[in-house]
């Protein structure tokens, strides 16, 4: 049986958005700002809107396995988030440095 969690480093810069990307299908993800600056997070990349993950503060995002998809196009799987999606994208706000990243199936 695979391990009911998985914790990710993820290098990040203030140039580039880079994408969380689900290793497997999960519906807890938590982002963990080890960094000494804010973390921006963004879901859309073609929208302005983001928030900010401060310097060692941890976000959750939880779903319920309710049994419904949420993606459309997956007919069996309970996951809020499917193997390969992107949940967030991240980039600090100055500096570079690695974030901890925390799926739970």
């Amino acid at each position: 049986m695979p391990a009911p969690f998985e914790i990710l480093d993820v290098d990040v810069d203030p140039q580039n958005w880079t994408p969380v990307v689900a290793p497997f299908g999960c519906n807890n993800v938590a982002i963990k700002n080890t960094l000494s600056s804010d973390l921006k997070i963004r879901t859309d990349l073609s929208r302005p809107d983001q928030d900010i993950i401060s310097s060692l503060v941890q976000e959750a995002i939880v779903a319920p396995l309710s049994g419904a998809p949420f993606w459309r196009d997956a007919t069996t799987s309970p996951y809020r988030f499917l193997p390969g999606s992107t949940v967030a994208y991240l980039q600090t706000a100055s500096g570079t440095g690695t974030v901890k990243v925390r799926f739970v199936r």
